[in-house]
Protein backbone atom coordinates (compact mmCIF):
# COMPACT_ATOMS: atom_id res chain seq x y z
CA UNK A 1 0.00 0.00 0.00
CA UNK A 2 2.85 2.31 0.97
CA UNK A 3 4.30 2.03 -2.18
CA UNK A 4 1.32 2.07 -4.48
CA UNK A 5 0.70 5.91 -2.24
CA UNK A 6 4.21 7.16 -2.97
CA UNK A 7 3.74 6.22 -6.64
CA UNK A 8 0.67 8.34 -6.97
CA UNK A 9 2.36 11.33 -4.91
CA UNK A 10 4.50 11.45 -7.78
CA UNK A 11 1.98 12.99 -10.06
CA UNK A 12 1.39 15.47 -7.39
CA UNK A 13 2.35 19.44 -7.57
CA UNK A 14 4.89 20.04 -4.59
CA UNK A 15 4.67 16.39 -3.08
CA UNK A 16 7.94 15.80 -1.35
CA UNK A 17 7.99 12.37 -2.28
CA UNK A 18 11.66 11.91 -1.51
CA UNK A 19 10.46 13.16 2.04
CA UNK A 20 7.67 10.31 2.47
CA UNK A 21 9.91 7.58 1.01
CA UNK A 22 13.15 8.03 3.77
CA UNK A 23 10.18 8.37 6.42
CA UNK A 24 8.57 5.28 5.36
CA UNK A 25 12.65 3.82 4.93
CA UNK A 26 13.51 4.81 8.50
CA UNK A 27 10.84 3.52 10.30
CA UNK A 28 10.85 -0.24 8.33
CA UNK A 29 14.74 0.62 9.40
CA UNK A 30 13.90 0.77 12.65
CA UNK A 31 11.28 -1.81 13.36
CA UNK A 32 13.62 -4.12 11.73
CA UNK A 33 16.34 -2.99 14.64
CA UNK A 34 14.20 -3.55 17.66
CA UNK A 35 15.64 -6.56 19.65
CA UNK A 36 13.71 -9.83 19.86
CA UNK A 37 13.72 -9.47 23.15
CA UNK A 38 12.49 -5.55 23.96
CA UNK A 39 9.77 -4.82 26.34
CA UNK A 40 7.20 -2.90 24.53
CA UNK A 41 8.73 0.71 26.21
CA UNK A 42 12.23 -0.11 24.18
CA UNK A 43 10.32 -1.16 21.05
CA UNK A 44 8.60 2.23 21.33
CA UNK A 45 11.90 3.95 22.01
CA UNK A 46 13.27 2.96 18.96
CA UNK A 47 9.96 3.39 16.77
CA UNK A 48 8.42 6.58 18.37
CA UNK A 49 10.53 9.39 16.13
CA UNK A 50 10.53 7.56 13.23
CA UNK A 51 6.30 7.03 13.19
CA UNK A 52 6.38 10.33 14.24
CA UNK A 53 8.48 11.50 10.71
CA UNK A 54 6.10 9.46 8.69
CA UNK A 55 3.18 11.02 10.52
CA UNK A 56 4.19 14.28 9.46
CA UNK A 57 4.91 13.06 5.66
CA UNK A 58 1.18 11.88 5.53
CA UNK A 59 0.12 14.93 7.09
CA UNK A 60 2.22 16.92 4.48
CA UNK A 61 0.77 14.82 1.61
CA UNK A 62 -2.59 15.02 2.27
CA UNK A 63 -2.60 18.48 2.79
CA UNK A 64 -1.76 18.68 -1.43
CA UNK A 65 -5.08 16.87 -1.80
CA UNK A 66 -7.85 18.98 -2.57
CA UNK A 67 -10.83 18.78 -0.62
CA UNK A 68 -14.18 17.38 -1.53
CA UNK A 69 -17.29 20.26 -1.77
Amino acid sequence: LCQEVLAAAKDVKDADVAAAEKAWADLDQAVSSVPDDANIMQAAGVVLAPVQALLKAETDLRALVPKEK
